[in-house]
């Protein structure tokens, strides 16, 4: 009896992970698991600008915002193609939207990228610190020590809000947004087809562009602004 016990217990003893490289194991897959969740919080998630749904299919979620106000927004991945409203109508795509307006007879247009993704998260933090620090009380102001000479630094950068668009490519968008408004029925839905499939690759090439100008205001504010003050505005909500 006491050789069977002493041999199980050899057994189990064998079977032990010993200590150090427990925890290293531990170490390790700690570290893979705060680097995904890194990833999910922090990285710039990349969007395939030319994979999105059939261009005359619009989903459920886009019929949805048919017929909608001057003030309501269309959220990223809405639905693909022409989405109407009661001043004009968007052409969406995945990530961006074109939106052509009417006044007194004509079209007005307003493209840009409406997906925040696109956008560098430290861009992001310090666009919105300019944004609060020129929107928000005096006292608040006060309090993170913003001086009158920063104020003016900062109301001379432009944000670019709008896609970085050719003016010739902005002229053949609003020449394809006119010839849908007065084409007959018979014709949009293949006018649909060709205005969404050119804002598409329109958007494409312009994204990099986009990117570049917001880059460059947002690191003209992190010269005006020290990282104390950007991270205290950039919370205020």
């Amino acid at each position: 009896m006491s050789i069977r016990t002493q041999s199980s217990s050899s057994q189990r003893r064998g079977m032990q992970i010993p200590t150090p490289v427990f925890a290293a194991i531990i170490a390790v897959l700690a570290i893979i698991a705060g680097w995904l969740v890194y990833q999910q919080i922090f990285q710039v998630r990349e969007i395939d600008l030319t994979q999105y749904e059939s261009l005359n299919t619009p989903t459920a979620r886009a019929r949805q915002q048919l017929v909608r106000g001057n003030d309501r927004f269309v959220p990223p991945n809405a639905g693909i193609g022409i989405i109407h409203r009661n001043d004009g109508f968007d052409v969406q795509i995945v990530g961006a939207r074109a939106r052509f307006v009417r006044q007194n007879n004509d079209l007005t247009l307003n493209a840009r990228f409406i997906d925040n993704n696109l956008f560098n998260p430290k861009d992001r933090a310090a666009t919105y610190a300019r944004f609060q620090a020129l929107r928000n009380p005096n006292g608040i102001i006060e309090n993170l020590k913003i001086t009158p000479e920063q104020l003016q630094k900062l109301r001379q950068i432009q944000v670019p809000r709008e896609m970085s668009l050719p003016d010739t490519d902005r002229q053949k968008l609003l020449d394809l947004g006119k010839r849908y408004v007065d084409a007959p029925a018979d014709q949009k839905k293949s006018l649909e087809t060709e205005l969404t499939e050119t804002f598409r690759k329109m958007a494409s090439q312009a994204l990099q562009p986009t990117l570049a100008a917001y880059a460059d205001s947002a690191h003209r504010i992190r010269e005006v602004l020290t990282e104390q003050q950007i991270s205290s505005l950039s919370r205020i909500r």
